[in-house]
């Protein structure tokens, strides 16, 4: 037999598990639970919650390092302005968005409503606009109207389309609490109840954040028309820019939601779930509206 010949190692030579493949937890002692239901993972070597199923990565539980987002509104109050607008371009990636965000990054759900208010007030900006502008326009009627009705109330009593933009927009800047709601209540038919229900508020603030960009979109829409000398021949125009950037928004906010539900949550069927749960709130919405509009 040749000394050169090379033995090949044993065939029950096996490579080395990774970290955390098998957590020591005897040199664990902090309380190691689910990110998703809070169901306690002592003793655990498979990193899958029997609970509600959810699978996920132990180091991502066990490494304190990986529980601090590195730019997530959320996790940097310190620095508000460069953490928003990190999230807000960010989030324009969903798929690499809701991979890198996991549910043991603890979520603060005062942090998300104040991430959702800057959304909320630009959603508002074309009907304040359109209101100033009517109000201007119509200044000699309001004069002679009754001085018990308010400001608003004039506005609101003496145009239609001023009414219809002022909900129309209402109902865009809650469109995220809206969806928050029905994926809850979606969510109780689906046995999947044991999530926590901030998790399911991350994915519907962070997703429907499209609020702010539709309303920058919008405003300038508006503010063109408002411009225009002749703009009262070119309400269609204007209307159909509008629907325009709200069918934008809302495709956008479907693919989020999406990506949230499938990479974030690891939900089944999560197409299938956001698109049932998305046209609830969408004929909710045009329920409301179409009441709101009759009732005034």
């Amino acid at each position: 037999m040749s000394t050169d010949q090379v033995i090949p190692p044993p065939a029950t030579a096996l490579p080395l598990p990774p970290p955390y493949d098998r957590p020591d937890w005897d040199a664990i002692h902090e309380t190691i639970t689910c990110p998703l239901c809070g169901y306690e993972l002592r003793g655990l070597t498979d990193p899958l919650c029997p609970e509600c199923g959810y699978r996920f990565h132990w180091p991502d539980l066990l490494d304190p390092t990986r529980r601090v987002h590195p730019w997530l509104f959320e996790h940097h109050p310190r620095h508000n302005l460069w953490s928003f607008a990190k999230t807000l371009v960010r989030n324009f990636q969903p798929g690499k968005f809701w991979t890198h965000l996991h549910p043991g990054q603890p979520s603060k759900p005062k942090r998300l409503v104040m991430y959702w208010v800057p959304g909320a007030v630009l959603t508002m900006l074309p009907a304040a606009i359109l209101l100033f502008d009517h109000w201007q326009t119509n200044r000699p009627w309001f004069a002679t109207a009754p001085g018990s009705l308010s400001v608003l109330s004039q506005l609101l009593q003496h145009d239609n389309a001023v009414r219809g933009a002022l909900f129309a927009c209402l109902l865009a800047a809650l469109f995220p609490w809206t969806t928050f709601l029905t994926l809850l209540i979606f969510q109780q038919s689906m046995g999947r109840a044991k999530i926590k229900t901030h998790h399911v508020l991350r994915c519907a603030v962070y997703s429907g954040d499209v609020i702010l960009w539709a309303g920058l979109l919008g405003s300038g829409a508006v503010f063109w028309w408002v411009l225009q000398p002749w703009r009262w021949r070119v309400d269609d125009r204007v209307m159909m820019m509008l629907i325009f950037i709200a069918a934008a928004a809302i495709l956008l906010n479907l693919g989020r939601l999406v990506s949230a539900y499938r990479n974030y949550l690891k939900f089944d069927h999560a197409t299938a779930t956001v698109l049932v749960a998305q046209l609830i709130v969408l004929l909710a919405s045009m329920t409301l509206f179409i009441e709101a509009i009759e009732f005034l």
